[in-house]
């Protein structure tokens, strides 16, 4: 199958160390469970709400991005089981080198796999994946999307209706992200000559 992953919040802890960097600056005490929008500036009093892009441009702040708990062994798993991994991403330009070589120091592809199966694309409806991992609610539930999706639970996804979305699941980590393709993989062999696709 073929496979894209998200790279904020998915792989790599984006708004959790964005959210460590504000509070490091600023007397706001920011939680991740305040971000309940896809707008961390929502969660933040409007005077403080430059640090979000002050952070992303910050190389102090891409410093202390980690890769989220599991996903190497995850990705590695998927990939040697003969899976196409891809990374789809809407990032600004500025930052989306910095994530790509991040990840690709970080996980156990081969040299330039990484880079060469990046996407950059803010409509990720149009992409041609089996299936989609992401923490955005509307990449998920994107009325014209051709992929089976899997929404990262994170406080900002939970009020969406991105659950009663057909060929939609939630996951709460990357081992149940890998249970859950597994589950759509099984579904797809099982009905090979059905029509499930979504």
């Amino acid at each position: 199958m073929r496979i894209a992953f998200d790279l904020d919040c998915v792989c790599i802890n984006t708004t959790e160390r964005l959210v460590e960097y504000i509070n490091e600056r600023l007397p706001v005490n920011l939680k991740m469970e305040d971000i309940t929008t896809y707008s961390i500036e929502a969660a933040l009093p409007e005077q403080y709400q430059w640090i979000v892009e002050a952070g992303f441009r910050d190389s102090i702040m891409w410093k202390g991005i980690k890769v989220l708990p599991f996903c190497p062994e995850v990705i590695d798993q998927l990939y040697n089981e003969g899976h196409e991994i891809f990374f789809a991403t809407s990032s600004l330009p500025q930052n989306l080198r910095k994530k790509i070589n991040h990840l690709a120091r970080n996980l156990h592809l081969p040299e330039g796999y990484v880079e060469r199966h990046t996407i950059n694309i803010r409509d990720k409806y149009l992409l041609n994946v089996d299936i989609l991992v992401d923490d955005c609610a509307d990449h998920i539930a994107h009325p014209e999307k051709k992929y089976y999706g899997i929404v990262l639970d994170y406080p900002w996804n939970r009020g969406e209706d991105v659950d009663k979305t057909p060929c939609t699941t939630r996951a709460f980590g990357w081992c149940d992200i890998l249970e859950k393709i597994h589950m759509i993989e099984r579904l797809l062999k099982e009905n090979d000559n059905d029509d499930v696709s979504p």
